[in-house]
């Protein structure tokens, strides 16, 4: 299946007039020298940012606030965060990682509610399923910045023949609560354990075999979900097993090497790039306060009930699409088979330059959900009630949480870090989220009816500098040509 990518990029307008330093907003008050503000987080128990996601060495350790072990055993674990605030008016999104040890496999199963959906952060595995409709076997071998996903309801596993965990952060799509079958033996657990006292019919349906394990034994309170290999099968494994005969070629479960969300030198250095190629969304002109790049399926034109399709795409309706005028539809590149997955989803990698801003903006169609991966900023978005309490969520966070931003919600970013990059990997609850950036509004509408902005923000308005820009970097930072891809020396 051939598959597609969104660039959604912002409008880039040319010539932003101005500069604000000298005329501040009524009732604005600088950060410059201050840094962050205090949070100011939904209250109890709603959870503005679950922790504690994954950890750096890929253990089963305890999991943070907001994040729970679903399962765990001697092949690996999975950690979900179901309870986070701020899906209002989209579906549920239960964020996940896996940890697979090495000889760890992920036994057979299913999802009858829910999508998964990795990318894999660390490490290198297969990954199999039994597509729903042709009943063909795909396997694919995934490494460092892949994604891939199992359909909804379809029979797959994983299996980690190297040396070192496999670790990935995704989703299940469309829930909160994500069910599991298991499908083989499982210590008497799956849909094979249950058929042991009807043999006949079991060898019919299934077939049959000696009945010898290959796994080590399940501990007290283990889940049948995680085996692992004894020593001698896995080393079998490993001496028998042939990537390149078993690789389903042109799978759509996994998305062409061309597509990855990330390189595998970028996760093993924690240095991310910024050029085209990396993040084809960035801002107009260099140095710039990061990027990003997203990740959907094709969607079809006939696809009625997917936002994003040609039925549902209004001509005024472009987000980030980049054209002549500033909107239409988003151009295409080569990226994961997401074609109408879940309803239409999209994921995506954000990069937050040293010192970088991701300018205060909204997604009418999605709500966004992010998980770090490296670095640590501070990110906020006002309630889409005025009066509610608090009114502005601010949030600090580090690698392993996990935040939403709602949708239609203005929100922004900063990273105050003057030496490391904030990256995230997360996705929207629409295949082709549309973007509005709050600063334009501002810009447009001053040009055409200053009145307007007179009244609203204080006479003899002047727009930023930086108002075409999803991607501006803090004008505290020194020295000024730092951002982008050079580290500064102070973001304050």
């Amino acid at each position: 299946m051939l598959c597609r990518s969104v660039l959604l990029t912002v409008a880039l307008a040319a010539g932003a007039s101005g500069d604000s330093a000298s005329n501040s907003l009524r009732g604005a008050r600088s950060l410059g020298g201050l840094g962050p503000v205090p949070e100011s987080l939904l209250p109890s128990p709603a959870i503005s940012v679950a922790s504690g996601l994954f950890t750096e060495t890929a253990s089963c350790s305890n999991p943070g606030v907001g994040t729970k072990q679903a399962a765990q055993g001697p092949g690996g674990c999975v950690n979900v965060q179901p309870g986070i605030a701020g899906w209002e008016g989209a579906r549920k999104q239960t964020v996940l990682s896996f940890v697979v040890e090495p000889c760890g496999m992920v036994a057979p199963h299913t999802h009858a509610n829910a999508v998964e959906v990795n990318t894999v952060l660390k490490g290198g595995g297969v990954v199999a399923q039994l597509t729903t409709q042709t009943n063909e076997v795909h396997v694919s071998t995934v490494s460092e910045g892949d994604s891939f996903f199992f359909e909804q309801g379809s029979y797959h596993w994983w299996m980690n023949l190297g040396t070192e965990p496999l670790l990935t952060v995704g989703a299940f799509m469309n829930t909160d609560d994500p069910d599991v079958a298991l499908m083989a033996f499982d210590e008497g657990a799956g849909v094979v354990g249950t058929l042991l006292d009807q043999t006949s019919l079991l060898n019919t349906m299934i077939g049959s075999s000696s009945g010898q394990k290959t796994t080590v034994e399940l501990e007290p309170g283990q889940s049948p979900l995680f085996p692992r290999l004894t020593s001698a099968a896995c080393a079998a494994a490993r001496q028998q097993f042939n990537a390149k005969a078993a690789e389903t070629e042109g799978s759509f479960q996994k998305n062409p090497a061309d597509s990855k969300l990330f390189k595998p030198e970028e996760l093993r250095s924690g240095t991310f790039g910024l050029s085209p190629s990396d993040t084809p969304v960035s801002c107009p002109k260099a140095p710039c306060g990061g990027g990003l790049r997203p990740l959907a399926g094709e969607v079809s034109t006939l696809s009625s009930h997917v936002s994003g399709s040609g039925q549902t795409v209004l001509p005024f309706n472009g987000g980030m699409a980049l054209t002549s005028q500033g909107g239409g539809p988003p151009p295409a590149a080569l990226c994961p088979g997401f074609s109408n997955v879940a309803g239409g989803k999209a994921l995506v990698k954000f990069v937050v330059s040293y010192c970088g801003i991701v300018n205060v903006h909204t997604h009418t169609n999605a709500a966004e959900w992010n998980t770090v991966i490296s670095g640590a900023g501070q990110v906020s978005y006002y309630q889409v009630n005025t009066g509610s309490k608090p009114q502005r969520v601010t949030m600090n966070v580090k690698k392993g949480d996990t935040f939403v931003f709602p949708r239609g919600a203005a929100h922004w970013w900063v990273n105050y870090s003057p030496m490391e990059q904030l990256v995230t990997v997360g996705g929207f609850t629409a295949a082709f989220p549309d973007t509005a950036l709050l600063s334009q509004l501002f810009k447009q509408t001053q040009a055409i009816f200053p009145m307007v902005t007179s009244a609203v923000l204080g006479d003899a308005f002047v727009p930023s500098a930086d108002s075409d820009s999803l991607f501006p970097l803090l004008a505290t930072r020194s020295p000024k040509s730092c951002g982008g891809d050079q580290p500064c020396t102070s973001c304050a």
